[in-house]
């Protein structure tokens, strides 16, 4: 017997599979993204791609993909936390041949909060609020800058025109 026919391991090849990245959670409406990577070594339809979890909301909750050939799909969900916690969330891809359904799912764990941020922090999620930071200061010191220009424009030409004005009709 071959040696290498005993210790190879013959790789498995799911009909379909999903694979599940979430992204850096938005400061300023807490919510959290999330790109679902359906592959698929099948031609199938229609598929569908339900969400769970025990508290909060994804949106949408499930799509539905008419038509899928052999290859990768990716589709965007975002997450909507309501309270703190442990939140478990799952992500389910049925698909439908003539012959049989297959179906793979993720599941995993988010943590938020009792201010709705997901825990551990992402440095995106900061690099998000340093962002919003700046841009807040910036916009300050325009409004400071244009407001006092506007006041010494105010003092140095409104206010003598319209004092002149009244002064030579006699008021």
């Amino acid at each position: 017997m071959d040696n290498n026919q005993s210790t190879q391991k013959s790789e498995v090849i799911k009909p379909i599979s999903v694979f599940v990245k979430e992204g850096s959670q938005y400061p300023w409406n807490k919510k959290i993204p999330f790109t679902v990577t359906i592959k698929s070594n099948i031609i199938a339809g229609p598929v569908y791609v339900n969400t769970t979890v025990n508290a909060g909301k994804f949106m949408p909750s499930q799509r539905i993909i008419n038509h899928i050939s052999k290859g990768i799909y990716k589709l965007k969900f975002k997450y909507i936390p309501h309270e703190q916690g442990t939140i478990r969330y799952t992500f389910t891809v049925s698909a439908t041949t003539p012959r049989t359904n297959y179906a793979d799912s993720y599941s995993s764990y988010l943590t938020i909060n009792k201010n709705l941020v997901r825990t551990p922090i992402t440095s995106g999620f900061l690099t998000y609020e340093l962002a919003i930071g700046i841009v807040i200061l910036i916009l300050v010191v325009l409004l400071l800058f244009n407001l006092r220009k506007g006041l010494y424009h105010l003092k140095n030409s409104i206010i003598p025109n319209l004092v002149n004005k009244q002064v030579s009709r006699g008021i």
